[in-house]
């Protein structure tokens, strides 16, 4: 009977040390995956890709293998029909496929029978080669640096073909462009010194002059060599998953261009501030200066998304972060290179997009933390001595805001004295691209903005005096101020206008033939005293007696 009982025993101490292999095995695999090699082939910890999860969001650390669950068997013929994500356009020529078609449509509720034409294993179009283009002057090389390498260390390998860093003729001396000029390139930087240990997917492009923001973009997107173009400032940081998202909608439609969030890294202690879904603004304007502002999403957008991965569908983008699909800028003209260093490209680029037949979404699932400075540290004047921010935004009104630009105009002084320089090109590419009129963004696009009276009764002051009876006054803000009297007070104060579309009795204002500004709720006047205005008893006397320029003629 003893010879059973050592078999058993046999038995067990196979069964247990089979039992810790597996286990082993299960140890060593959990090691690896928490591990990868960087492209210089040391080995770095995870934490690295998945920066301030514990400290700043409470994201659990993981990481992301872009191995697929089961490999594509090779393709045998890539010319099937639906191969790269084309469409099959059938139309049946006999009874029989009629049939099918008309089976397939009452059984599944859609074209069964083309989709049975369709390999299951379909490729679909491969939009891994992106250019990352980067342009900075005098930038200082810890930002620069920290943007670079975030870019490569939260972005796979699989979709990343080239960051092409951009030298806008910096000065600096760790950037080193006049030495590198004067020694005929001989010299290297501490900045091309670092780059040389990335590896040859970073690229450094130098002009030779101040080109500005502008032309220096569009000098790397000549060079770039990608399909997809993504365009980011020189003191950023990526997000794990950040790269993802922004190439599946534009795979998804090559006219969307696409802009992740925008998260906010502190000037002073660059602590990274994370935004949720829900407190994401989206861009628009001033009128007062035609300069890119943030506004609330407002509710018909939020109605719109049944998901909180939905992309937001927003009026402009900031324009330092952003993908588009490099045909299609080419399609819209690129860039206006009459532009000079910053501003007013990103109104452009928007207004474009959006009446052209394109579209700007943000992206809720990429988050890109950015440096937003409290000033600007270079020159903001072109070498003939033009403010270049006027004469920038004086060429997206001409060009496309239609007889919308004199709201602008009437609000800009400097304009009546500025040229916005020759516009035969691009008011062509306008009309040879069929573009839609200023009229249709306003009321298809942006809604919610309130869109000043094209012909005031009164304007040139710092008030207007509107069409609904208002003195409104725009300050460069998400919402005008108008002179507003409360009820049981004769102090007069400024509040948010609200209207257009219900002006309250307290903003209702009438300019008389005498040259008053009745208040149409207490029937008093406006009276200016020395130490402000407020109301009184109308007398006519000289400090109720108020000249506006520019009257337009009253009905």
């Amino acid at each position: 009977m003893a010879a059973p009982t050592v078999k058993h025993s046999q038995e067990t101490r196979v069964l247990y040390l089979v039992m810790l292999s597996v286990l082993w095995l299960i140890f060593l695999f959990t090691v690896f995956t928490l591990t990868a090699l960087d492209d210089r082939g040391s080995r770095v910890d995870m934490d690295q890709y998945v920066r301030f999860a514990d400290e700043m969001y409470g994201l659990p650390k993981k990481h992301v293998n872009t191995t697929p669950a089961l490999v594509r068997p090779p393709a045998v013929d890539r010319g099937l029909p639906g191969e790269l994500g084309t469409g099959v356009d059938l139309t049946p020529k006999t009874d029989e496929e009629i049939r099918l078609v008309a089976k397939g449509y009452k059984k599944y509720a859609f074209n069964q029978y083309v989709s049975d034409m369709i390999s299951v294993h379909r490729t679909l179009q491969d939009l891994r080669d992106q250019s990352i283009i980067i342009v900075f002057h005098n930038e200082a090389l810890s930002t620069l640096l920290r943007t670079v390498y975030s870019v490569l260390e939260n972005t796979p390998a699989e979709l990343l073909h080239e960051i092409l860093l951009v030298d806008d003729f910096s000065s600096y001396r760790m950037l080193h462009i006049h030495c590198y000029l004067r020694e005929g390139g001989n010299v290297k930087s501490e900045l091309e010194l670092e780059l040389s240990q990335i590896g040859s997917v970073v690229r450094l492009l130098r002009a030779k002059r101040r080109e500005g923001l502008i032309r220096a973009r569009l000098l790397g997107a000549r060079h770039a060599t990608g399909q997809v173009l993504t365009f980011l400032d020189s003191h950023c940081e990526c997000m794990p998953g950040w790269m993802e998202p922004l190439l599946e909608r534009i795979a998804h439609d090559h006219t969307i261009v696409v802009s992740p969030i925008l998260d906010y890294i502190d000037l002073n202690t660059f602590r990274y501030n994370f935004y949720i879904t829900e407190g994401v603004p989206r861009g628009g304007f001033y009128w007062t200066n035609m300069n890119f502002c943030w506004s609330q999403v407002p509710q018909y957008e939020w109605n719109r998304r049944t998901s909180p991965s939905d992309p937001i569908r927003t009026p402009t983008i900031a324009g330092g972060i952003f993908s588009i699909h490099k045909e299609y800028f080419k399609h819209i003209g690129t860039y206006d290179t009459y532009m000079d260093i910053w501003g007013g490209e990103n109104l452009d680029l928007s207004f474009k997009v959006w009446q052209c037949g394109g579209s700007l979404e943000i992206l809720p699932c990429s988050h890109v933390g950015h440096v937003f400075r409290g000033s600007v540290p270079y020159n903001y004047t072109a070498p003939e001595g033009v403010y270049v921010v006027i004469k920038n935004t004086m060429r997206v009104a001409e060009v496309w805001m239609d007889q919308y630009k004199d709201i602008y105009y009437r609000r800009q002084k400097r304009t009546k004295t500025m040229s916005a320089g020759d516009l035969t090109e691009k008011r062509k590419l306008r009309h040879d691209l069929r573009c839609r009129n200023f009229t249709w963004y306003l009321r298809n696009v942006y809604p919610e903005l309130y869109v000043p009276n094209l012909v005031p009764r009164a304007y040139g002051q710092y008030f207007e005096y509107t069409n609904d009876h208002e003195l409104r006054t725009p300050i460069g803000r998400n919402w005008d101020l108008c002179l507003h009297c409360g009820m049981g007070s004769l102090d007069v104060i400024t509040a948010h206008c609200t209207g257009p579309s219900k002006v309250v009795q307290d903003q209702l204002w009438l300019y008389t033939q005498d040259k008053t500004l009745l208040h149409l709720y207490t029937h008093y006047c406006l009276e200016g005293t020395t130490s402000g205005v407020t109301l009184a008893t109308c007398n006519g006397q000289n400090k109720q007696i108020w000249l506006l320029e520019n009257m337009a003629s009253q009905d």
